[in-house]
């Protein structure tokens, strides 16, 4: 995730460019930055290939179209008013910067495990959740205190969240007794940190994945895809 927008910083402010305009201007490896041009295809347009002098296929050069300019920036400076980044401009003297890897773990268990089409996608999505969390922490953000309470947080929203999903799963498939019990102290701690959480999007976001009415996936469940006419469940 930190890569993706690292790559989107790159592209909004060259405008048009190639891979390797794109890994100098980034720091990102060139084949992830392919990837991340593969998956953002609807961002671009191939405008060409640039010449090298050498013998061999040539390399292309994309333009980032005008809406998806609009549509980057803005998504950008989102995480920048977060205190993630900087991906625009000279770094903010903000010494309470959320990392990139507690944000796009919130984004993950927010937004995406609640529209996920089965629980393999779902498992796949909560790892890398956790993965992004264990990431953060690596680079120093484990230790609670005054100077970095923001961080701390977002830090114990995406944890809480976490245990959130476990105990779910555990209590949709009756394989833990105590999994009730568990879910109603981890909601009740997830409703404190929102309190904390200056983000409005972000304490809407988990005021709907709080919602009585919300069911995570029985284990082995595939939910109704989006291109199909009906849900199986094997």
């Amino acid at each position: 995730m930190l890569e993706r927008y690292k790559t989107l910083g790159a592209m909004l402010a060259l405008g048009e460019f190639s891979v390797s305009e794109l890994v100098h201007l980034s720091g990102v490896e060139a084949p992830t930055v392919r990837t991340i041009l593969r998956r953002e295809n609807e961002l671009i347009e191939r405008v060409g290939s640039e010449s090298t002098g050498r013998r061999g296929g040539q390399p292309h050069r994309w333009r980032l179209l005008p809406e998806a300019a609009r549509r980057v920036r803005g998504e950008l400076e989102e995480l920048e008013l977060l205190g993630v980044g900087p991906w625009l401009g000279d770094p903010p003297s903000n010494t309470e910067m959320v990392p990139a890897g507690i944000v796009a773990a919130e984004h993950v268990l927010l937004r995406l495990v609640p529209e996920a089409h089965g629980s393999s996608e779902r498992a796949k999505l909560v790892s890398l959740a956790q993965s992004q969390l264990d990431a953060a922490i690596a680079v120093g953000t484990s230790a609670p205190s005054a100077a970095n309470l923001r961080v701390s947080n977002h830090k114990r929203l995406v944890e809480l969240l976490l245990e959130l999903e476990h105990a779910q799963l555990a209590a949709h498939g009756r394989l833990e007794p105590r999994a009730d019990r568990e879910i109603t102290h981890v909601t009740a701690e997830l409703q404190l940190v929102a309190n904390e959480i200056e983000d409005s999007s972000i304490v809407r976001a988990l005021k709907v994945r709080l919602t009585p009415s919300y069911q995570p996936p029985k284990p082995g469940q595939v939910w109704e895809d989006a291109t199909a006419d009906e849900t199986v469940t094997p």
